[in-house]
């Protein structure tokens, strides 16, 4: 079942002339959509593919502080919890931005611009796949905002962690979004940065790996080619969103050397690259 924080709980000032709109939260996914690969599901597919077409036009310009989140972190590694939650076609809409881990932990899931990208790799033989999701694919954790039109500001001087937190707060102060304590965020342009792809083992989980679970495969960038980093700024308890120690749940999309898609878990945002934001009104 997905935990949405509602914007009543974010605590936003409505937009001017804007009508109060409610959504309930959704039950799971599971129970309601047919199994893939079936007829049914091959039905339902393509309808939504329509439906999704169809509201491309109409999706709400600025964003209203909702996060849908299937599972937590802390379910995922310290209780065991891999399985599939919600599939991640499912979630989908024009702008659709998050992250997520697959099934069994057997990879790593980005989600921008209303596109899914699936990473997985093994450090044995150190192979690396980056696709487009696929009906099957299912996430044992998921968290997505709905964020069609955004704002930017270019960085002046190198920013880690902390500072571009910072950053983000204080762009964020004269919005209706200053007290969101989930917000989502991209980063695109040159990033030194070292993350890894889940093979069925987080290196964070302090349990032992289970059966057939590899290594995580690492990886780094040294900021000489461009990178997209999503995800979300967290003011939450650890575990929930976020790794212990990290207000940051970023995943990475490069390019080169070869397409990739990882966890991210250190960074530096270097001068020239642009910080997104939800665009948002000023009080």
């Amino acid at each position: 079942m997905a935990t949405r924080l509602s914007r009543s709980e974010v605590e936003l000032d409505p937009p001017r002339g804007a009508r109060p709109h409610l959504r309930s939260s959704p039950t799971s996914l599971r129970d309601i959509l047919p199994a893939p690969g079936s007829l049914a599901g091959n039905k339902f597919s393509l309808l939504a593919a329509i439906l999704l077409l169809t509201c491309a036009g109409c999706a709400s310009p600025v964003w209203d502080g909702t996060v849908d989140r299937w599972g937590t972190l802390r379910e995922v590694l310290r209780e065991g919890d891999t399985s599939g939650k919600v599939p991640v076609c499912a979630v989908l809409s024009p702008g659709a931005h998050g992250i997520g881990a697959l099934e069994g932990l057997e990879g790593e899931i980005l989600i921008t611009k209303g596109e899914a990208w699936i990473g997985t790799g093994n450090e044995t033989p150190g192979t690396i796949t980056t696709r487009r999701a696929l009906l099957g694919d299912e996430a044992a954790f998921l968290a997505v905002a709905e964020v069609v039109e955004w704002s930017s500001v270019t960085v002046g001087r190198p920013l880690a962690e902390e500072s571009l937190g910072a950053l983000i707060r204080l762009r964020l102060s004269g919005t209706r979004f200053a007290h969101a304590p989930v917000v989502p965020v991209r980063v695109e342009g040159l990033i030194e940065w070292d993350g890894h792809i889940l093979a069925g083992h987080c290196p964070q989980d302090p349990n032992p790996p289970k059966p057939g679970a590899g290594p995580p495969l690492e990886l780094s960038g040294t900021g000489s080619s461009p990178v997209t980093l999503v995800g979300f700024l967290a003011d939450l308890p650890p575990g929930e969103l976020t790794h212990h120690g990290s207000r940051f749940h970023l995943h990475a999309l490069r390019e080169e050397p070869t397409w990739a898609v990882a966890h991210v878990d250190r960074f530096t945002v270097l001068p020239g690259a642009r910080v997104l934001l939800p665009a948002g009104e000023h009080r």
